[in-house]
């Protein structure tokens, strides 16, 4: 199996990333802003949003904006990472590589041409965000993920 929409990616390739936004369950209680949650990115004139599967057990990639309206507030709270957090990547996206657990596609690492990166991380049922793939590396029962593909221009 493969991530779900992954063909979606390739609209963002070669743009600049403008806004990445998360929504996180339980923000505060359970979760930083960088924890479990669906993020929506937004490339120049391309948007996805990355979010768990049905059983969240693999990685769905959609197009176009999320409709916070279909989440529950008293559980989820927007986060800008750009403008809470000063979260900016300069220079355009120039590859996605993917990682697999053996199953189903549980990370994407974004790679910009300024050498920045970002990883998309399913890790049990948790889909987080962060700078590498730290979030495999704290569990020790967790296979760590391997390189499956790179989607390029």
């Amino acid at each position: 199996m493969s991530t779900r929409g992954l063909e979606n990616i390739r609209r963002a390739l070669g743009k600049p990333l403008t806004r990445a936004r998360r929504y996180v369950l339980e923000l505060g209680s359970a979760n930083d802003a960088f924890g479990h949650g669906i993020t929506e990115l937004t490339f120049e004139d391309a948007q996805i949003v990355i979010r768990p599967g049905p059983n969240e057990d693999y990685l769905v990639v959609d197009t176009g904006p999320l409709d916070p309206s279909e989440l529950d507030p008293e559980y989820w709270t927007e986060v800008d990472l750009v403008r809470d957090y000063g979260w900016q990547l300069s220079g355009y996206l120039k590859h996605v590589d993917v990682f697999t657990d053996g199953i189903e596609d549980v990370a994407l690492v974004f790679h910009f041409e300024s050498d920045e990166q970002f990883s998309i991380v399913l890790c049990d049922t948790d889909v987080a965000i962060g700078r590498e793939l730290e979030t495999f590396g704290t569990d020790p029962n967790k296979v760590a993920p391997v390189f499956r593909a790179r989607i390029a221009a």
